[in-house]
Parts: structure tokens; C-alpha cells; sequence
């Protein structure tokens, strides 16, 4: 297991990402990371061809443009894409969106930081990519699996998408997979008390988009906070604030391949 702290970030395209847990500390079966969306109008669609990216507004308003339909995404709304699904994100609301993505298996984060440019000032505006630049990402992009398109392209699945619920249970689902991948993605709000006592897995991934939890495992634990991950693979675990307040996490489990 290995804690957050070889965070990295990158503006991509012309949004802001933090890489918080790449898929070298899930075996590559998944990486977590945080992004701004950019203003309507860029940038261009793309299609990843090897991973399902899972999308968790934490902040603002996201517009997912598809060939089919154009979906606005508001705090705590999901959304899951499959593999060959072009589209791209854009920011709708009167504040800077803010949302979580998580790749499965592992490998656009690779590539968002192989064509990304290094974030010096985090403060500054985002300049629009030069035709050079856009070159250079398209030829980092196909030995990746991906493609950057110019315009939207028809494709056979559509997105699946989860509102935001107003029920206060502790426990939301929100997707799971049995192929090629078998995972499952839950909202947790974790309180005091802490959760049960988790089965072991091949890999779980806690995500705080909230507070501050205490991840627990075999004797040993680890404190996170706002957008911080942590992988535990095989073995039992439970979650915990870290604060008198409730926290809330985004909890992926996985099996690996099916």
C-alpha cells in the first residue's frame, strides 16, 4: 500500500490535472485523479479505446458532450464512459468545476502526463495549445489507445449516469463491471463511528472528496485528506474521520481481470 505522496500535476489539454494516484500503486488496475473543466468550445473530443473512465462532480457544473446528447453533470452526479465513447468535458456552471476520474484499467493517466505541460504556477491562465503542441499530443496519443478527434463520432454505447441523491443513507452505488474489469465504485459518508470491517480485495482505492478519514489496515493506518487517495490490496480494512465532522469518500474495489 502507498500513500498519496507522489502527487503530480499537469495542464492537459487546457484543464488542470492532479494525477493523486497513479496505476503504478494499484498494479495498474486503476488510477484516480482530480481535474478542472475547461470553458464550452475546447477542447477537441477524444476516444480512449482501453479504458472505462468513471466521472464524480465534486464542485460546479460539468457538460459531457457526446455524439448523442450533451448531459449536465451537477455536485455529487456520476457518470461512467466506456472504452470507444468519444466526448469531452466542459465547465457550465458560475464556478469552476472541480471532479474526480478514475481509469480502468490504468493508462490515460500515463498519457495525460506524457503530453501534459508541467503546471509551474497553478494561478495562472491557461493558454491555448499551439498547433505544435496539438501534434505532439496526437502523437503521444495513439501508441496510448487513444484518439483525439475534431468533431464527435457516433458510437454504439452510451454513457451511464448516476444523479446525485438526496436520501441520507451512508452508502451509494454507483457502478460496477463484471468485464473486463470486475470492480465496484460506492459514495461513502463515513462518521464517527467508522465503517465495518471491509472484506479484502484485489485492490481498494479510498478517495476523500470531503473531510478527513483514517484508512485502517492490518495494524497499520494512513490519515487523508480532501483529494487524497490510498490503494490497499489484500487485505482487510476500515475507514474513519479523522475529525469530529463526517467525511465522505469515493470506495472502488476490484477483483482484476475477469
Amino acid at each position: 500500500m502507498t500513500p498519496p505522496d507522489r502527487d503530480r500535476t499537469v495542464w492537459w489539454l487546457d484543464r488542470r490535472v492532479d494525477l493523486i494516484l497513479p496505476g503504478v500503486d494499484t498494479g495498474g488496475l486503476a488510477a484516480f485523479t482530480r481535474g478542472t473543466a475547461p470553458v464550452p468550445g475546447s477542447p477537441a473530443p477524444y476516444i480512449r479505446l482501453r479504458e472505462e473512465a468513471l466521472y464524480f462532480v465534486a464542485r460546479g457544473c460539468v457538460r459531457l458532450v457526446t455524439a448523442r446528447d450533451a448531459l449536465d453533470l451537477g455536485v455529487r452526479d456520476f457518470c461512467a464512459i466506456p472504452p470507444g465513447v468519444s466526448h469531452k468535458l466542459e465547465d457550465c456552471g458560475r464556478e469552476p468545476a472541480l471532479f474526480y476520474a478514475i481509469y480502468l484499467p490504468a493508462g490515460f493517466d500515463e498519457f495525460q502526463l506524457e503530453s501534459g505541460r508541467p503546471m509551474r504556477d497553478p494561478d495562472a491562465p491557461v493558454l491555448p495549445l499551439t498547433p505544435v503542441q496539438v501534434e505532439q499530443a496526437r502523437r503521444l496519443a495513439r501508441p496510448r489507445g487513444v484518439e483525439l478527434s475534431t468533431a464527435p463520432e457516433v458510437a454504439d454505447a452510451a454513457p451511464r449516469v448516476a444523479r446525485a441523491s438526496t436520501a441520507s443513507s451512508e452508502a451509494r452505488f454507483l457502478a460496477e463491471a463484471d468485464a473486463p474489469l470486475r470492480y465496484t465504485l460506492l459514495e461513502l459518508q463515513v462518521s464517527s463511528s467508522g465503517s465495518p470491517a471491509m472484506p479484502p480485495a484485489a485492490a481498494a482505492v479510498c478517495c476523500v472528496i470531503e473531510g478527513r478519514v483514517r484508512l485502517m489496515w492490518d495494524g497499520s493506518e494512513v490519515y487523508l485528506a480532501e483529494g487524497g487517495a490510498a490503494c490497499v490490496a489484500g487485505a482487510g480494512y476500515s475507514i474513519g474521520t479523522a475529525s469530529q465532522q463526517p467525511a465522505r469518500v469515493l470506495l472502488l474495489t476490484t477483483a482484476g481481470a475477469a
